[in-house]
């Protein structure tokens, strides 16, 4: 019964063993380009083979999308910087060919001030969403009165709103003082992607609204427009990076699609979250929701 049992044993362990090989092999086969391609096999007579295997598959599907994402991340990103860089080296050659008078070479340097912004500003951005990713978004927390950045941010930007005839205005609906904990660069940036976005695209005449409130636990953020509003169809897409609604439009002002992307990474880091309320022709609201201090 001894011997009957260990060779039972042996015969049982190997089995398992030869499945546990074969798990190891398929796993160690896998390459990033078969990701989204290969998955291992599942076995239906074993459950703990069956549970550790669909635990590698669950695995490989974060992996794959994690990669897709840093494909598609990199690929867009040398698309943006491809196209001022396209621009700076045409614009010098084509000033290069002849002598040129003063004049024509101050044009061609304004033209390329333009472009190095540009790269300036993309590069700032990617950065950002870098310090996102690896969770260093937030440097340190600390008692923040909402109302007081969203006026200092506005003030910085009330030169923008002038040059575009746009009214920017300030307003707390709060019973409270509306007061987070979180990291006051982070913050800042957050308000103001959104309020230059709000004075950007809204046309002459129109006023801009920041509004700021407090209800329970919870301290909101609203930025209020009046423009042109967004179609249903891109209010999905919007925090996407790299998308935007009007490439035509948002590459004259400067824009990459990147501001969006991180207005949410930062309010994600801040466990709070960000929306939109669109109307075409009538205008956008974006609200910030925030865990209140």
């Amino acid at each position: 019964m001894l011997a009957a049992g260990a060779a039972a044993a042996w015969f049982l362990s190997k089995q398992w063993l030869r499945s546990v090989a074969t798990l190891e092999e398929a796993a160690r086969g896998l390459s990033t380009s078969e990701l989204g391609k290969r998955r291992l096999f599942v076995p239906s007579d074993d459950e703990e083979l069956a549970a550790l295997a669909a635990s590698f598959n669950h695995l490989l599907d974060r992996l794959e999308a994690a990669h897709t994402g840093q494909q598609r991340f990199t690929a867009d990103a040398s698309h943006e910087l491809r196209t001022p860089l396209t621009v700076l080296r045409g614009e010098i050659e084509v000033a290069l060919r002849k002598p040129r008078s003063a004049e024509e070479y101050r044009a061609v340097l304004v033209s390329n001030k333009e472009e190095i912004e540009r790269l300036s500003r993309l590069t700032e951005n990617m950065l950002a969403l870098a310090q996102v990713d690896v969770g260093d978004a937030i440097a340190q927390r600390e008692s923040l009165r909402v109302d007081d950045l969203c006026q200092s941010v506005a003030a910085k930007l009330h030169p923008l709103a002038v040059s575009q005839s746009i009214d920017l205005a300030v307003e707390d609906a709060s019973q409270e003082p509306p007061v987070i904990a979180g990291d006051r660069i982070a913050i800042e940036r957050v308000l103001h992607n959104l309020i230059e976005n709000a004075i950007r695209y809204s046309p002459s005449g129109e006023h801009v609204l920041v509004r700021t409130s407090r209800s329970g636990n919870e301290v909101r953020i609203e930025v209020i427009d009046h423009g042109s509003g967004i179609a249903p169809e891109h209010v999905p897409h919007l925090f996407e990076r790299f998308y935007r609604v009007d490439k035509a439009r948002s590459r004259a002002h400067g824009g990459s699609g990147l501001g969006l992307s991180i207005v949410q990474a930062l309010v994600e880091a801040h466990q709070g979250s960000v929306s939109v309320d669109s109307t075409v022709g009538r205008g956008s609201t974006f609200t910030v929701r925030l865990p209140a201090a």
